[in-house]
């Protein structure tokens, strides 16, 4: 059976998120996180 829509079209990395440019863009705030694997809560 295949796969769901919505596990098709989940992005696979980072790279992969469409929008919030000025959030995951390179050298920005969440992409820092990510990058050095210290993600915490943000709300």
């Amino acid at each position: 059976m295949p796969a769901n829509l919505a596990l098709r079209m989940r992005p696979k990395s980072i790279d992969d998120v469409i929008g919030q440019e000025h959030l995951v863009g390179p050298g920005k705030i969440i992409r820092r996180m990510i990058d050095a694997n210290m993600l915490s809560s943000m709300i």
